[in-house]
């Protein structure tokens, strides 16, 4: 039986100057276990999603866009990780008002006058599907972020594989990665609860590459939260079929 890890369990706090210069901050920063990956010392953290937010709302601020992909399995906890960092981004954020599936969905959002900065685009795979990158919804979403490069907007965007994202939105446009792992880097420990955060490394005449910031730990929804979580999606995901078999009988 696997074990969860306990962030009360181990009292210590580091300071990395490598997450410091990554995140811009100066801190130290709680950790719960130590693990080796590739013969480095790795640490999982309490906490690095209220930092990352700290990061992305003054991206936000300075007006760059942010394209943020959660990727995971089923059942691995990244439409949890996305809405926590949503939130974390924007206290006032809610799930009804900028909860995305289609395009359709995206288009309505744009239409209000006082829309959240920050948009949970849920099973990106629908529209961004690297097997669908000549569809029209495929073209026009790349093309929205392309224009909102210097508007200040997030993108959360939930797929359980990144290689199933379109190839150009996945290499020109996610800026940073959260990866809910299958496997917990700690022998017997539940993986779910936890995500390895990474950032776009851009190289000239290369391509780029995700590198770590960190992996850390994260609340998942209340019940109540995940319960609205799961009407929204299914409310959502049956204006999309219902316009599909619209389609058929046209």
């Amino acid at each position: 039986m696997s074990e969860t890890l306990d962030a009360g369990r181990l009292r210590r706090y580091v300071k990395n100057r490598y997450l410091n210069a990554t995140l811009g901050i100066n801190q130290e920063y709680e950790v719960v276990a130590s693990y080796i990956e590739g013969g480095v010392v790795r640490y999982i953290y309490v906490d690095l999603i209220t930092p990352f937010a700290a990061v992305l709302r003054q991206r936000i601020k300075d007006d760059h866009q942010n394209i943020v992909l959660v990727s995971g399995g089923t059942g691995s906890g990244k439409s949890n990780a996305a809405v926590a960092l949503a939130r974390a981004i924007d206290p006032k954020w809610k799930i009804a008002e900028n909860y995305i599936y289609s395009l359709d969905d995206l288009r309505n959002k744009l239409r209000s006058p006082n829309y959240s900065p920050v948009s949970l685009f849920d099973e990106a795979s629908v529209s961004l599907n690297s097997n669908n990158s000549q569809t029209k919804d495929s073209k026009m979403m790349t093309v929205i972020f392309d224009t909102m490069r210097s508007r200040g907007q997030t993108y959360i965007l939930c797929i359980p594989n990144m290689m199933n994202l379109n190839n150009r939105v996945r290499e020109e446009h996610v800026d940073f990665l959260m990866l809910c792992p299958s496997i917990s880097p700690i022998p017997g420990c539940d993986p779910r609860g936890m995500i390895k955060i990474y950032r776009r490394v851009d190289r000239d005449w290369a391509k780029s590459y995700f590198q770590l910031i960190g992996t850390a730990l994260f609340q998942p929804m209340s019940t109540r939260l995940n319960n609205q979580y799961q009407k929204i999606k299914a409310e959502h995901q049956d204006i999309l079929i219902d316009k599909f078999i619209a389609q058929g009988e046209a």
